[in-house]
């Protein structure tokens, strides 16, 4: 092996009577390379060097019964001085114990003075100088853990119903409630009820299906269920228009008739008990005491309406009372 010295005439012959153009611009880099090695050991050894470097810092509380709410700082500005090789190691973050700041109740202050950790940054720093804490103050945004339950609730104004189809029954949802976990401000914020959104496919039969719960965009909070069975009840709807004759109610003067005698009505009726329409499941009466002099009519309601009969509507709510000559 040769020596070092035998390198470097190697070099010197090389570089002063090159052989080919290659070999000159190898020996020309290898140079930068060894003058600048040599320069930054030196420079390294020096000690009067200021810079700025983070000191790492780490919180500890109770997590079970708190949460952070925004991302913790992780370390702490500072101003040094020292010996180049002791700050550059520090630079990269070696031989740094991260500071821990206690925090027994974390919902309290929301920040803790910077200035406070200098006795303990000091020692573990040395012989690295701390000249300044460059933070004020340490933020942090921490809260306590809650759990919520939440009634569930689907949005049935706004379920698209085929045709005449309608909604015959309560829409029930099992589970019925959700429950979050997480930051008390965020989960006291999560509306009640708690909405599902209806389908966007028109609805032509009865419903017992599984609906995804749409969950909070944060990942802290958690649930305890993402989906729920929701249950309703449709029906198509026929209607008619029929004419019913209208009784005479209250009426002690026999001379006196109605004009007309009978009144159009329209209503619907389910699809499903259509076979039970029947004009009889109707009556209408006109009560002489409603009667207007001026222009010689009464009123006309509704006596009877059998249960399976909806939107009943009476076409001619005023007739003419005459005499019979």
């Amino acid at each position: 092996m040769r020596s070092a010295e035998e390198i470097i005439d190697r070099l010197k012959g090389s570089f002063n009577a090159p052989r080919t153009k290659d070999e000159k611009i190898k020996v020309v880099v290898f140079c930068i390379i060894i003058s600048t090695t040599f320069w930054f050991f030196s420079a390294l050894n020096k000690s009067d060097y200021v810079t700025q470097i983070n000191y790492p810092i780490e919180f500890q509380y109770n997590e079970e019964v708190f949460v952070a709410v925004d991302p913790l700082p992780r370390n702490v500005r500072l101003e040094v001085s020292g010996g180049g090789w002791d700050l550059m190691t520090r630079s990269f973050g070696f031989g740094m114990e991260p500071i821990l700041i206690r925090l027994d109740d974390p919902t309290q202050a929301g920040f803790k003075l910077a200035s406070s950790l200098r006795g303990e940054i000091t020692p573990k720093l040395d012989p690295v100088a701390v000249n300044f804490i460059l933070s004020d103050s340490i933020l942090y945004h921490i809260e306590r853990r809650v759990t919520r339950s939440i009634p569930l609730a689907y949005d049935s104004a706004s379920i698209l119903l085929e045709g005449d189809f309608r909604l015959t029954s309560a829409v029930s949802l099992s589970p019925a409630a959700i429950q979050f976990t997480g930051p008390e401000s965020l989960v006291n914020a999560l509306p009640d009820p708690y909405i599902i959104p209806a389908a966007e496919d028109a609805v032509d039969e009865s419903v017992e299906e599984s609906f995804d719960i749409p969950l909070p965009e944060s990942d802290l909070i958690v649930n305890d269920l993402s989906e729920t069975v929701i249950k309703f009840e449709v029906d198509e709807f026929v209607s008619y228009q029929r004419s019913i004759p209208v009784m005479k109610l209250n009426f002690t003067d026999s001379t006196l008739a109605l004009s007309p005698a009978a009144v159009d009505v329209s209503y619907s009726i389910k699809r499903s008990e259509e076979v039970m329409a029947d004009s009889l499941d109707i009556m209408l009466i006109a009560d002489f005491y409603s009667y207007n002099a001026q222009d010689s009519t009464v009123n006309v309601s509704v006596a009877v309406k059998a249960t399976h009969i909806q939107d009943l509507v009476i076409l001619e709510e005023k007739i003419k009372v005459t005499r019979n000559e």
